[in-house]
């Protein structure tokens, strides 16, 4: 059975360096609360995602 989504069956964990990001780790459902309706879902950090969002942020703030 096909799963409905507001947002899509992939999702998005966050964005990274301005660019949409999914992350690596397992995904699970984002339900809204109101409504108990499918929102999207949402993928958990794994350890290489944590590392590429620092480097991200290290040069974004210029300390790289």
């Amino acid at each position: 059975m096909e799963r409905q989504s507001l947002m899509g069956e992939i999702g998005i964990s966050g964005f990274v360096d301005g660019q949409a990001w999914v992350g690596g780790g397992e995904a699970f459902d984002n339900i809204s609360p109101a409504t108990g309706a499918l929102i999207g879902l949402v993928h958990d950090a794994d350890s290489a995602d944590v590392d590429a969002e620092l480097a991200a942020l290290e040069v974004a703030c210029g300390c790289r």
